[in-house]
């Protein structure tokens, strides 16, 4: 790759400071130049340089950056313009500001970067990217000067970072010690561009008596610890302040402490969003409790105050399971599971855990808490219908990581019954035909089905028929209908692989079929309503009537249409059909269905009715008034339904002493009127009238009452 060596150096001293691998952590490009100290909030908007500041030592020190690699690389071939104005004095404004003192920083010369490069790392890269290799004015490809001039920027603003001396000399950094306690300054740092379009610059307001907040990493807790490497992460600082970190460690409770880092630890970005900070190194020696702390590297290269302590107890995690399983019976509910395990390896462990399986697949946790480490065996109860069996013994160590054992065999001898089939179900057809069916129990070790039949009335007199097999769920037989008795029994006894037989097993008992039909029910009763046919029946005769069927035909049209089914227990005799014509003949077939299916025939019980063209409809009962005095109106309301459509409603009124007369209309659809020729003091009778599209007029209805006042 091209120009690889331009960046090489840097990549050393970036992984040198990379030592385990990072999760959910990314540095953006700014936040590795500058982080907000005082002074200022987190820069949101580019505005080309960023300017931060700090005291100590009653000193000011400033220190900035650039934030893109065009204006880093027109930083270092002109240089900085620093500037402060005096803006308060004795904690009151100026009214009229002093005049600006300002500073100018110019490039440093390559004498200047080759002293310092030979004591400091961090100004040896600079040195290489300015004098030593430069990029080639003769570089063509736009993508590879781009890419460089990317990789230069980041590693040298990381270097300013971790270097105040390389900051000073890059003209990144300044400390101002000519400030006085009682004043409050505005600092303007500028970039020295001849012929610039537009200034790059930024500015703060920082003195010796503004509050400093003082921040440490926070949440360092104990994250992991496999192959003798202690894993630690911490919170990401929404504040952004850090640029790296040092990781240290104590072996002797925290009494002192060393630098686990040889170089700061810079996360690496991964493309996500800051949530946590991880670490990892190895620790020196096993059996032993190491505290860890962690102290924030701010862009002034300074080291924050100390975060909380995390304890890692470093022990041995490569661990085996239980050894050399056996097993016994103490009595007939329980077995006994045994194992052995090294001395030398239990001092890493919690205890054990055991687990148990039929099928090498579902583990199923038999202790219900840990057991310790001194006690090497486990009584497990004997389950019901219990027979093959494997246990494991599984070794928990210090993180509760479980570490399981090879599996043990266990063969259990079963003398309980399994147990009986539920949900027995059967029919005959009418070829003597049998087919049953059932739900087998929970058992795992059942063996077979013995099928069992008896004819009449003595269920005693069984024998057995075939055999069916531990998965069947079916049964087809085969009997004869002609017989004396009508009943047929059946038993299905379950057989496990111990010869247990299900104990108390539920009979089924079927009826062979019937092949003549039920004998039909009888119409009784016909009357007409307003808005039905009301047809009334007596029910079958016959024992073995299931269900009834009523349908209608619309003749001439021979079809039948269902109106009603209903079972043997529905005391059901009559029926409102409000689907009718006028003038139309309609046929009303009732079917009894006995319990093999035989229908009694829709010729043995009809009845014909024919509902004639009336004289009148029913009358308007549902009538409501109200006077409103607000509007000076009476509103009538009602409700009225008939099968037919409505033309049309007369509104009639009767004053006190007077006739009842006609004054008004509403459509066939409306079901409301308002009535606003009215008097007070009066007392009004109102009543309506119905009337269908063919003339027929209802008769006479309900009237109401209505005062006015």
């Amino acid at each position: 790759m091209k120009y690889l060596k331009y960046i090489i150096i840097g990549l050393e001293i970036l992984f040198s400071m990379s030592l385990y691998a990072q999760k959910k952590v990314t540095i953006p490009t700014k936040s590795v130049i500058v982080k907000p100290i005082i002074a200022k909030p987190v820069v949101t908007q580019t505005t080309g340089l960023q300017l931060l500041a700090k005291h100590k030592n009653k000193r000011i020190v400033l220190r900035w950056a650039t934030l893109t690699p065009n204006l880093w690389m027109m930083g270092n071939q002109y240089g900085y313009t620093l500037e402060r104005t005096t803006i308060k004095r004795n904690e009151k404004s100026l009214s009229k500001p002093e005049s600006p003192i300002q500073i100018k920083l110019l490039p440093a010369s390559q004498e200047e970067w080759s002293k310092l490069a030979e004591r400091v790392k961090y100004a040896k890269i600079i040195k290489n990217f300015l004098y030593d290799e430069p990029i080639p004015a003769t570089e063509k490809d736009t993508a590879v000067i781009n890419n460089a001039l990317s990789g230069r920027h980041v590693f040298s603003m990381l270097c300013a970072d971790f270097s105040p001396e390389t900051a000073q000399l890059m003209n990144l950094s300044y400390t101002d010690s000519t400030v006085k306690e009682n004043e409050i300054y505005r600092y303007v740092v500028r970039l020295n561009q001849p012929n610039a379009i537009a200034e790059i610059k930024d500015d703060l307001v920082a003195g010796l008596t503004l509050n400093i907040p003082q921040y440490a990493p926070r949440g360092l807790i104990d994250a992991d610890f496999a192959d003798s490497t202690a894993t630690v992460k911490w919170e990401y600082s929404k504040y952004g302040i850090f640029s790296a970190y040092n990781i240290e460690r104590s072996d002797d409770k925290g009494v002192t402490y060393q630098k686990v880092n040889a170089d700061p630890f810079l996360p690496l970005e991964n493309g996500q969003r800051f949530e946590e900070i991880i670490y990892g190194s190895k620790v020196p020696q096993l059996q032993k409790t190491y505290y860890y702390r962690v102290k924030g590297i701010d862009p002034f290269g300074d080291e924050s105050s100390p975060s909380n302590i995390a304890t890692v107890y470093a022990y041995q995690n490569r661990l085996v399971g239980g050894q050399n399983l056996t097993y016994s019976f103490p009595n007939k509910d329980y077995v006994a599971i045994r194992w052995q395990y090294p001395d030398s390896l239990s001092i890493n462990l919690k205890g054990y855990h055991v687990y148990k399986t039929k099928n090498m697949q579902d583990l199923q946790k038999v202790t219900t808490q840990i057991i310790p480490t001194n006690t090497h065996y486990f009584l497990d109860k004997i389950k019901d219908n219990s027979e093959n069996m494997f246990y494991i013994v599984s070794a928990v160590d210090l993180r509760d990581k479980e570490t399981q054992s090879e599996a043990l065999q266990v063969t259990i001898i079963d003398t309980i019954p399994p147990m009986k089939v539920t949900d027995l179900q059967g029919k005959i057809d009418k070829k003597g035909i049998v087919k049953i069916s059932w739900k087998p129990g929970a058992d795992k070790d059942l063996y077979n089905y013995n099928i069992m039949r008896a004819e009449g009335h003595d269920r005693n007199l069984m024998f057995v028929i075939k055999s069916a097999g531990a998965y069947d769920t079916e049964l087809i037989d085969t009997i004869s209908l002609k017989a004396r008795s009508r009943k047929i029994h059946y038993l299905i006894i379950p057989i496990d692989n111990h010869v247990n037989s299900a104990k108390m097993n539920d009979t089924l008992t079927l009826i062979r079929p019937d092949i003549f039909p039920p004998e039909p029910p009888r119409f009784t009763a016909k009357f007409e309503t307003d808005s039905a046919i009301v047809v009334g029946w007596e029910l079958s005769t016959s024992e073995d009537v299931e269900k009834y069927r009523l349908s209608k035909r619309n003749l001439p049209d021979t079809s039948k249409i269902l109106l009603k089914s209903f079972d043997k227990n529905n005391l059901m005799l009559q029926y409102y059909d409000a689907d009718w014509d006028e003038e139309r003949l309609v046929q009303y077939v009732l079917e009894a269905i006995d319990q093999e299916g035989l229908s009694s025939g829709d010729t043995t019980c009809r009845l014909d009715v024919k509902v004639f063209k009336p004289l009148r409809i029913s009358p308007v009962n549902k009538i409501t008034g109200k006077h409103i005095a607000s509007d000076k109106k009476v509103r009538l309301q009602w409700d009225y339904y008939l099968k037919k459509p409505l033309s049309k409603f007369l509104i009639f009124r009767q004053k006190v002493g007077g006739d009842m007369v006609k004054i008004g209309e509403a459509d066939g659809e409306m079901r409301e009127y308002f009535d606003e020729k009215i008097s007070p003091d009066n007392s009004y009778s109102y009543m309506l009238y119905a009337v269908r599209f063919d003339g027929i007029r209802s008769s006479i209805g309900k009237q109401i009452s209505v005062k006015v006042k």
